[in-house]
């Protein structure tokens, strides 16, 4: 692959690599041909877990998977945006490994690289059925290189490897999705009249949330929209990728609304007069002081007293369903909220609705 390096160089990308666990020689490759400078504003490897859970913001379900990949190259993308003074012909990439070792471990050996840029998501999935560790970490790192230069413009030919299988995906971003990562729009559907909004991750929608849709539904008379936001605090932005899969997993089952509000002062800002389906846990943070953060007060009370009063001035209301947890079954009344927040609450019933299985535990099911 060295002859695609030149290239890339001569190309208009700037790219943020991030790896881990293989692959690592793609940097020196990069670094050792003239004209690196052109084409690399920083490369780092998060090997150590506590590292790699720092660069993404969040300890990863699983390290080397392509959902982490995924993640890194988002998180170098964003890195991208902040180094290069814009959007424009940046590239966040990452890769993860689980190459051959002298330990045990579970699964096969395997590699997940991503690229992301403004308007694409790119996956390569490796799955070695040979190789020693330096023949495995030379094909990782030659398919660092060939993602690079299919992103760059300089091949359009697929990648193969004589040692493992190789998967691809990828998603080309209609406009809304990318305006909405380039914070250029708040929301995929900023003309839908909504009145009954569900937001959450929905990775999976299931029965719980399907049955607190219908019961909101019958208490409204409003159809249900999910909402995602597709920026969170604590992790980086959704990609397109997980976006399409997402959308594809929903269906027509619901509307479906992409923002970038990921506090709910903020989605009332964008959907005033909205009713909210929601979770006890998540009534019990919005009624605390540390879910607030504001750049202009550093007292989190005031922070807090002000957001209440712009879910009021929003007339927003909470439709509240409950939890179980260690202890039984948690309910609106049994959480200690402002009472600026809880006269903005209805509470669902345990015995309207009861569902004890959360998509965590449901994606380490299956």
């Amino acid at each position: 692959m060295s002859e695609f390096i030149p290239e890339i160089h001569n190309s208009d990308i700037r790219c943020v690599l991030a790896v881990t666990g293989g692959g690592t020689s793609a940097i020196s490759d990069l670094l050792a041909v003239p004209g690196a400078s052109r084409t690399l504003l920083e490369a780092t490897v998060p090997y150590d877990g506590n590292a790699l859970a720092d660069y993404i913001r969040r300890a990863p379900e699983q390290s080397a998977s392509e959902t982490t990949a995924r993640q890194l190259a988002m998180s170098g993308y964003q890195r991208a945006r902040v180094l290069n003074g814009g959007d424009e012909h940046i590239v966040g990439l990452g890769c993860t490994a689980a190459l051959a070792t002298d330990r045990v471990r579970r699964g096969t050996d395997r590699c997940f690289i991503a690229a992301q840029t403004m308007g694409q998501t790119h996956t390569r999935s490796i799955a070695f059925d040979a190789g020693t560790r330096a023949e495995q970490e030379r094909a990782c790192s030659d398919a660092i290189i060939h993602l690079l230069a299919t992103v760059a413009g300089v091949t359009e030919q697929p990648l193969t490897l004589s040692i493992a299988d190789v998967g691809d995906d990828h998603v080309d971003a209609p406009k809304a999705w990318q305006d909405l990562l380039a914070g250029r729009n708040t929301t995929t559907s900023p003309e839908q009249s909504t009145r009954l909004l569900f937001s959450g991750s929905f990775n999976p929608l299931h029965q719980g949330h399907e049955e607190m849709a219908r019961i909101s539904e019958e208490m409204t008379r409003e159809r249900t929209v999910l909402e995602i936001s597709t920026f969170n605090v604590d992790k980086p932005p959704i990609d397109f990728i997980e976006m399409r899969n997402r959308q594809q997993a929903i269906g027509d089952r619901y509307p479906l609304v992409y923002t970038n509000a990921p506090t709910f002062v903020t989605k009332a800002q964008l959907f005033p007069g909205v009713t909210f389906i929601v979770g006890v846990d998540t009534v019990t943070r919005i009624g605390s002081a540390r879910y607030y953060h504001s750049a202009q007060h550093s007292d989190p009370e005031e922070n807090l007293q002000s957001g209440l009063r712009s879910l009021s001035d929003a007339n927003c209301r909470f439709l509240v369903f409950g939890r179980k947890i260690e202890s039984g079954f948690e309910s609106l009344a049994s959480v200690d909220i402002p009472d600026a927040l809880r006269s903005l609450c209805i509470e669902i019933p345990e015995d309207r609705f009861r569902h004890d299985l959360s998509s965590t535990e449901i994606r380490r099911r299956s």
